[in-house]
């Protein structure tokens, strides 16, 4: 009995494909719908949580993560390297002096220049990754003119995406000055910035003798009052919580970003959701012709779940795949933007295939949850039925709709009104722009029952 009813399941799931083979667009209606909810979900998802995982990484070129910072007076925006010096000299060899600026190209694009004493800042790779028993990043394992840097040569480096972006030149005039350009691996953490030897630095921007900023790292809990009163009123000893601070900061920003997600997401549910309607009122003979030619109606009705669970498996492979080129894409305009905002520099994407199967049982859910009855209703029409292809909404369910959209808003006003957070604040929102369509049905035929008691009027008026 069981191999009986397995073979009916394959049978109405032929004659469907069958159907959508003569009706390709009822299948693709249903399919792009399901593509653009998972697309944009999925490309979202991963410029959120690789932006979220870049604060967390959050550290000074060449990855080394800065514990404190020495910053210039309030303000001012640059002190002397003497106190740099001072400081070496007092025994703060784990320290990184750096010096920040923007200069033009001759092509008229403005770039963000770090310069760094690159001796100290190998040293302190190195005694990092001993510390940190890692592989740390190593400046003499890259095909660099490592020499040629120390020597105050103007050469640059930049990260693998920026020199992409640029085009990929051998060099470029920066501020006038013919400099040669090298890019290094992403996860140098140089952004969208260049790094240059501290000495070009000085001569490219113009600051002679002057700093941005000394990176300190690791603990130094034994000696650091002797540093800071060294640093006394020449600068400011502060704690590095670039971290912390960065998600607060961006917080804001990633939030629209996951609200448009979710409406898109939103969006392209619906579009499936009126594919998945239209296509059941196109079968609506079909689904009865099986059931009269002996298939039992779970057998139609399960075979409809199949349908629908397949084509959702095959439009959120199609969008996860679909919304990581687009993350891609987007990557370097988020993270120039975020850079440019808040100083924030983003790590490479990189992907999870827990996003997939998020999206996929997200996407499933909501889409069974909204069909279920639909397909019920198909199956449970009676076998001798002959109204064609169409039928008009019976009123029942029209006031189900209704009275659930009533529900739904007001429960979403209530919420609105004592909510306190903002995120609480964008799920209310959602809940009332899920609320909004279930009032269409309805409306839709009290406009026409009304054009339709019109109708005696506007031809009264006509035979004037």
């Amino acid at each position: 009995m069981t191999r009986v009813k397995l073979w009916h399941l394959v049978l109405a799931l032929r004659v469907y494909a069958r159907h959508y083979l003569q009706a390709p667009l009822q299948a693709a209606s249903i399919l792009i719908g399901i593509v653009l909810a998972v697309m944009l979900f999925v490309a979202v998802q991963a410029i959120n949580l690789n932006a979220k995982r870049s604060y967390d990484d959050a550290a000074e070129q060449l990855s080394l993560p800065a514990s404190q910072f020495i910053i210039p007076p309030t303000g001012q925006k640059y002190f002397s390297n003497d106190l740099y010096f001072q400081l070496r000299q007092a025994g703060l060899s784990q320290s990184l002096a750096v010096l920040e600026g923007r200069v033009r190209s001759s092509e008229g694009r403005r770039y963000s220049v770090q310069g760094s004493d690159v001796v100290a800042a190998v040293t302190a790779t190195m005694n990092r990754g001993r510390e940190g028993g890692k592989q740390p990043i190593f400046l003499f394992d890259q095909q660099l003119p490592l020499t040629d840097m120390l020597q105050g040569e103007p050469i640059a480096l930049v990260s693998e995406q920026q020199f992409e972006q640029m085009g990929r030149p051998s060099q470029l005039i920066l501020d006038d000055t013919k400099t040669q350009i090298y890019a290094v691996p992403d996860q140098w953490q140089l952004g969208n910035r260049m790094l240059v030897d501290i000495s070009f630095a000085e001569r490219l921007l113009n600051r002679s003798g002057q700093l941005s900023y000394i990176a300190v790292f690791g603990s130094h809990s034994d000696q650091e009052k002797k540093w800071m009163s060294l640093v006394a009123a020449q600068g400011q000893w502060i704690e590095n919580t670039q971290s912390s601070d960065l998600d607060s900061l961006t917080d804001s920003f990633h939030l629209n970003l996951t609200a448009m997600s979710m409406l898109a997401f939103l969006v392209g549910l619906f579009i499936a959701y009126n594919g998945v309607k239209y296509s059941l009122l196109k079968r609506r003979r079909l689904l009865v012709q099986l059931q009269q030619a002996g298939l039992q109606s779970t057998i139609v009705f399960t075979a409809l779940l199949v349908e629908l669970t397949t084509m959702v498996l095959l439009g959120s492979l199609l969008g996860f795949i679909f919304g990581m080129q687009l993350s891609h894409w987007l990557h370097p305009t988020v993270a120039l933007t975020l850079e440019q905002l808040y100083g924030a520099t983003l790590l490479p994407g990189s992907w999870q295939w827990s996003w997939l199967f998020q999206a996929l049982a997200i996407t499933l859910t909501a889409a069974l949850g909204a069909c279920w009855q639909h397909f019920r209703g198909s199956v449970q029409q009676p076998l001798s039925i002959h109204s064609g292809y169409y039928a008009l909404p019976e009123p029942q369910k029209t006031t189900q709709l209704l009275v659930m959209a009533i529900g739904l808003t007001m429960l979403a006003v209530v919420g609105l009104v004592l909510s306190h957070h903002f995120r609480v604040t964008m799920l209310w929102l959602g809940v009332l722009v899920v609320a909004t369509p279930l009032y269409l049905p309805k409306g839709l035929l009290l406009l026409s029952a009304w054009l339709k008691s019109c109708l005696p009027v506007v031809e009264a008026l006509s035979r004037r």
